[in-house]
């Protein structure tokens, strides 16, 4: 099976427990990529 390309959107996510929507961004992105994930291009952003 070839490559799927998948996007992720999320917004939002702050939490009276921590955890602002940048640092869960983080979080994901480096769980993806022990995965085995391979990003073609840079995360983005936006505000």
């Amino acid at each position: 099976m070839g490559m799927v390309r998948v996007h992720i959107g999320f917004d939002d996510t702050d939490s009276p427990r921590g955890g602002c929507t940048t640092y869960v961004a983080a979080l994901i992105i480096e769980r993806l990529h022990k995965l085995g994930a391979r990003f073609t291009d840079y995360p983005n952003l936006v505000r």
